[in-house]
């Protein structure tokens, strides 16, 4: 029956196919009293940004003590502040291939102590969200807001209000986020905060650019390094404050973006099923919209000191993908060539190979036998069969990305190769002796 033998031709093209294709911290910055310390070692965050709205989750680790510490983050225009998720960032890597007790979300904050007033400095809104106090606040003057963060217990260098000027001057407006108090000596908070895995924030602001701000994190640094050289605490030396920081960024949009003091590690487009994975992992209603968007990482270890303004992020003159698909490169074809044509000795000199074609052999050599011509369509199909079966599996693994599949196929065809010579050979010296016989009756 030729149908099977096509049948089982196309199985193991199937299978060569299948083995040749196998293969923080938060942005803003971060000012506390001078008898604490509080260093920032990294950054991680999500930017979403489209139709000029920006959404930034901020993920935030810490090295020190985590009382009284202001985390300052300026944004362009009046924020919305909302609860998210780390779980995020875990997601985020999967697609780019790196105390849970129940708090409120929104509650009344009167834990800053603060109120609205017509003074330079207006507070907007007040709010708690989780484990944070937080704050929205605008100014018209730099050296007035310094000094609102200082009478709340905030040191802010006043010779250094300047920075804060050119916010004001725009109306950029500044959000203000702390621990609860009643948290900060929770054991279970200190090692969110310091592995950086404690709740982000998200913040949601027009923007005409897409904006990362960075320029305060310099600012809290050059205070931590210039007005704390020798202080120590029970946690950490002050001279400790981490100038090298890591940064991780990810940015949804319409198209690539690039940043020139970030390198791009990931860039592609992701499709609505990891949109839906993205929304599946956060805690508030799905705020990722789309069936299709542009994920980019960047990320790269910088030098806080060489960080004087906060970081735009652009559109990049293409949307070329990275790492360049591996299927586009020499070493991927000829590691295919190769594997074809190591699949096909394995197939070949495998027991199910060899018999396979034994069958076809007797077939051809006795085709009026009709029992044999029967058992050898019989064993034809149990072989497509299993060569099938072997097919699938190995797709799924391969499809799964698993290296033990991989393996398997690997082990499973050296061993059946193996098998198969050893048959050949028996058969070698079979025939070869049953000549030996006939020669010598001759």
């Amino acid at each position: 029956m030729k149908f099977f033998k096509y049948l089982f031709i196309f199985y193991i093209l199937l299978a060569i196919f299948g083995f040749s294709s196998g293969r923080a911290k938060a942005d803003g910055g971060v000012f506390y009293p001078p008898d604490y310390y509080v260093s920032e070692t990294g950054q991680k965050a999500l930017i979403y940004y489209q139709n000029q709205t920006e959404n930034l989750v901020i993920s935030t680790s810490f090295q020190g003590n985590s009382q009284d510490f202001a985390w300052v983050i300026p944004t362009p225009s009046k924020p919305e502040i909302f609860k998210s998720s780390a779980s995020i960032f875990t997601t985020l890597e999967k697609i780019t291939k790196t105390s849970d007790d129940a708090l409120p979300q929104v509650e009344t904050m009167p834990a800053l102590g603060i109120s609205k007033s017509e003074s330079p400095v207006q507070v907007i809104e007040e709010k708690t969200i989780d484990i944070y106090d937080t704050a929205i606040l605008k100014a018209t003057d730099d050296k007035a807001l310094a000094q609102w963060l200082q009478d709340h217990g905030y040191t802010f260098p006043q010779n250094k209000s300047y920075m804060l000027q050119d916010y004001i001057n725009n109306n950029w407006y500044f959000v203000i986020a702390k621990i609860q108090n009643a948290l900060t000596q929770n054991s279970g908070i200190k090692e969110q905060l310091s592995t950086g895995t404690i709740t982000p924030l998200r913040l949601q602001f027009q923007s005409s650019k897409i904006i990362y701000p960075m320029k305060l994190t310099r600012l809290a640094l050059d205070y931590a390094k210039e007005n704390n050289p020798d202080k120590t605490t029970s946690e950490v030396s002050l001279k400790r404050y981490f100038p090298e920081m890591q940064i991780n960024l990810y940015v949804l949009a319409d198209s690539k973006t690039i940043q020139n003091q970030l390198e791009t590690n990931w860039a592609n487009w992701i499709n609505s099923e990891d949109i839906t994975s993205l929304n599946n992992s956060i805690t508030e209603d799905n705020w990722i919209k789309g069936n299709k968007l542009f994920l980019t990482k960047m990320s790269s270890s910088i030098n806080i000191q060489d960080v004087d303004n906060d970081f735009l992020i652009t559109k990049a003159t293409n949307n070329s993908v990275y790492p360049v698909p591996v299927y586009t490169t020499f070493n991927f074809w000829l590691w295919n060539f190769l594997s074809f044509l190591l699949t096909v000795v394995i197939v070949i000199f495998s027991p199910l190979g060899l018999l396979f074609i034994i069958a076809i052999i007797f077939q051809m050599l006795a085709p009026k036998k009709r029992w044999l011509y029967i058992f050898g369509n019989i064993y034809q199909v149990i072989a497509c069969l299993i060569v099938l079966i072997f097919s699938a599996v190995l797709l799924i693994g391969i499809t799964q990305n698993s290296k033990s599949f991989s393996a398997m196929f690997l082990e499973s065809g050296i061993i059946g190769l193996t098998i198969g010579l050893l048959i050949l050979l028996a058969a070698g010296i079979f025939l070869t002796v049953k000549m030996i016989k006939k020669y010598k009756k001759v």
